[in-house]
């Protein structure tokens, strides 16, 4: 199929293709950076814990960059995962919800705001660090359980430490509102990754049995000399599979061009122009071809149905048959029920049909006959 033609039949391949490739990528990026953060997180507790430098601002500006950080891995880990598709409309409704921004924000925004209203080494701070362990986590989860698993255990752990040794009954309450929060949005995450997944696998689905649909038609069609073909609601063709008979039957390409083009004026033709400007059916129509090439005449059967969607007409699905040798071998039959095939003249038959009915005439009761 050559570059240039933009129909479903190459379009499920390539998408196909760029679907591994793209999802060991994704795989990559979580297996690589998910524990970086989890280990970023571990280091910034470290030091706000046991030493001075959590008091400084190079620390609260890191803090701070850390929790948008996470936000930003929560966004591109989704959206890498919707391109998947190439930008169709299916794929791209998937991350254009609430709970998408929503989720975002609520990693990277309220930790941010809750370390500008808390700027000290706090409980506050602390839970704003392991924000991105528990992120970590639930990523992980969907890609390697056990490892995720392993991950949240320990931040489980850091938040229950960080209740319990809150110097004040105020501080623990705060620290538990804290490991509320972060544990709920854990838990909204898994159950977000969990619905998107079962959306995005039944557009993988969908795209799956698209692509086994169209190579069994591209073996049909390779085995019966047929392309199949769609047009808009104006005739012109936007999709063709079997670019091997094209090739073989046209001079030029014919995406985008007005399919009654490709024929020669005949009664067929306007018989297949009247068919598609009421959007009837069309079966076995047999049209010659204009652009043909290598032989003198080529000769398509056409078949079609006209395509709605809600009601709307959007044009035509089809299919074209090269019947050329068929046309050939009939005009040759026809031909040789006539005339010799060595000498070019009336075959015996046709001979003694054409004297009979000679003899038979008004002309041979007022003139003479004679063979020469």
């Amino acid at each position: 199929m050559s570059s240039s033609n933009a129909s479903l039949w190459g379009r499920t391949d390539a998408i196909t293709t760029s679907q591994d490739v793209e999802r060991a990528r994704e795989v990559a990026l979580i297996s690589v950076l998910a524990p970086v953060l989890f280990m970023a997180s571990l280091v910034s507790a470290a030091v706000l814990l046991f030493g001075e430098l959590g008091a400084s601002d190079l620390f609260f500006m890191w803090l701070i960059g850390q929790c948008f950080l996470c936000a930003s891995f929560f966004l591109l880990s989704l959206r890498e995962r919707a391109e998947l598709f190439g930008g169709t409309r299916q794929a791209l409704t998937l991350i254009k919800r609430f709970s998408f921004v929503a989720l975002g924000v609520a990693w990277g925004a309220v930790p941010g705001i809750l370390a500008l209203i808390e700027p000290m080494p706090s409980h506050l701070m602390f839970g704003a660090i392991l924000s991105g362990s528990t992120m970590s986590a639930a990523l992980l989860l969907q890609y390697m359980p056990r490892l995720g698993r392993i991950v949240l255990a320990v931040t489980l752990g850091g938040f229950v430490a960080n209740t319990l040794f809150q110097p004040t009954v105020s501080a623990t309450l705060v620290s538990m509102v804290m490991l509320a929060y972060f544990g709920g949005l854990a838990i909204c995450t898994r159950i977000y990754f969990s619905r998107y997944n079962q959306r995005l696998q039944a557009v993988e689905a969908e795209v799956q049995r698209t692509r086994e649909i169209n190579s069994v038609l591209r073996d049909v069609g390779f085995a019966t000399n047929t392309c199949f073909w769609s047009t808009d609601e104006d005739g012109v063709i936007t999709e063709v599979s079997n670019d091997a008979l094209l090739g073989e039957t046209l001079t030029e390409r014919v995406l985008g061009r007005d399919i009654l083009t490709l024929f020669k004026y005949s009664p067929e033709r306007d018989l297949f122009r009247a068919r598609m400007a009421r959007g009837s059916e069309i079966v076995a129509l047999e049209l010659e071809v204009e652009d043909a090439i290598e032989i003198d005449a080529r000769y398509w059967k056409l078949s079609a149905r006209p395509d709605f969607v809600d009601g709307v007409f959007t044009g035509f699905r089809g299919s074209a048959t090269d019947i050329t040798a068929l046309r050939v071998c009939e005009q040759r039959a026809a031909f040789l029920t006539e005339y010799d095939s060595v000498t070019g003249l009336l075959n015996r038959n046709s001979f003694t049909a054409a004297v009979s009915a000679h003899l038979e005439s008004e002309i041979r009761e007022t003139y003479e006959s004679a063979l020469i």
